[in-house]
């Protein structure tokens, strides 16, 4: 039994509908593409005789020339423009910083703010992976700096003393109590 004409034009929107769901799906990675070149080029190359096949090997040499110099002298310009223009591009930089500053501290705020636990286990995480390599780092360093450190804190006791004398205190007294 043969199809109605309206029956025919909702296969073809259907049949339409379809392709269009596929085309979007398919989609071949980097090797499968590479893959499908090669093929296609050996498809061609089968076809030619010699003279069209040097003839297409040196225009594929020539483009590949001119890809690569172009590519050269692209980046010798772009070189060549930093350099004239440092000073100015460090300054636009350096103003666009000023002005978007507290809007940057903002919005890192809002964001460890909202992944505030997250940060703090992943944090966790490589200090117990790291914890040997961060203790070898500071001790090797109180040993270089083990009279600057010395200095830092007989200054700080100088300082403060009256303040950890009254600590102590209540402390031993906190401990007597018990």
């Amino acid at each position: 039994m043969p199809f109605t004409p309206e029956e025919l034009d909702e296969l073809r929107r259907s049949d339409r509908r379809i392709d269009r769901a596929f085309r979007g799906a398919y989609v071949p990675d980097a090797s499968q593409r590479e893959l499908d070149q090669d093929t296609d080029e050996a498809a061609i190359v089968q076809d030619l005789d010699h003279q069209q096949l040097q003839t297409r090997r040196t225009k594929a040499a020539y483009r590949e020339l001119e890809r690569r110099t172009k590519a050269d002298q692209l980046k010798a310009y772009r070189k060549s423009w930093y350099e004239k223009n440092r000073e100015q591009d460090l300054a636009r930089r350096k103003a666009h910083h000023e002005a978007h500053r507290q809007q940057e501290r903002d919005t890192d705020r809002i964001y460890y703010q909202a992944h505030r636990e997250k940060i703090r286990a992943k944090n966790k995480v490589y200090y117990q992976e790291h914890r040997e390599e961060f203790q070898r780092r500071n001790q090797a360093y109180r040993e270089v700096h083990a009279d600057e450190l010395k200095a830092k804190k007989a200054e700080y006791y100088r300082k403060h003393r009256k303040e950890i004398l009254a600590k102590q205190k209540k402390r031993d007294k906190a401990r007597r109590a018990k």
